[in-house]
């Protein structure tokens, strides 16, 4: 069976990085979560994928600018605001949904461990990052958790990517995604996980038929929907 992610929450339904996309993800049947953090002015992990408030908010400048109090003020889309990781974690806690959480901003691998530790959620979060030494930090501070290598290239050795950052599984961007890849992955004991805009079915086919483990989207929905058509979803839980 596939697992399927939704990215940012369900970015094409609801706004993104917010408690509703969250929500509606766990609604949609995912079995598990993607959300990036940035650290604030008063060292506080705040949701939110870019360093700056312009494209996401009705605020402007930049996320380590404010405190988390502050950023908690302006409109993150449709009403929402923007939480913080310890809000997010809290919320998700009761499902059965993992949580992938990327690592946006420098600094944020010092303090993410602590939060995930406070929320007891070690066991099902996965830490991300395309800066490799992040997730070395990661390793030391939260050995529990997993984590996982972001790249957008075509590696040339992605095993050797991943023992350089002691990591779990190989995330890439959909397009660079063949079965020589896949395959090295799997042989070595890894799952892969595919990213990007998938969202039409005939890219969806493309992966099912590469055996990739996961696939974060930000249209799950879609998703969902194909790998029943394949038989290759399975509720979460």
């Amino acid at each position: 069976m596939i697992h399927v992610t939704g990215h940012r929450g369900a970015r094409d339904l609801a706004p993104e990085n917010t408690i509703a996309g969250f929500t509606l993800a766990g609604d949609l049947g995912c079995h598990a979560v993607e959300l990036d953090v940035n650290l604030t002015r008063d060292g506080q992990l705040a949701v939110i994928h870019d360093d700056s408030l312009d494209r996401t908010t009705d605020g402007s400048g930049a996320v380590a600018s404010y405190t988390l109090r502050e950023l908690q003020r302006f409109d993150a889309g449709n009403g929402e605001r923007i939480p913080s990781l310890e809000q997010v974690l809290e919320h998700i806690r009761p499902s059965a949904m993992l949580v992938q959480i990327e690592l946006k901003g420098e600094g944020t691998e010092l303090v993410a461990p602590e939060v995930v530790r406070r929320q007891a959620m070690a066991q099902r979060v996965r830490f991300t990052s395309f800066f490799h030494r992040r997730l070395l930090e990661i390793r030391r501070l939260l050995p529990e958790a997993q984590t996982g290598v972001l790249t957008d290239t075509n590696p040339v050795d992605p095993l050797h990517m991943l023992r350089s950052a002691m990591a779990d599984t190989f995330h890439v961007k959909h397009p660079r995604i063949d079965r020589w890849l896949v395959e090295q992955l799997h042989q070595a004991g890894h799952r892969f996980v595919a990213l990007g805009k998938i969202v039409d079915n005939q890219t969806i086919d493309r992966l099912v038929e590469l055996e990739v483990d996961a696939i974060g989207s930000d249209r799950p929905d879609l998703v969902i929907e194909r790998l029943k058509h394949h038989s290759q979803y399975q509720p979460p839980g």
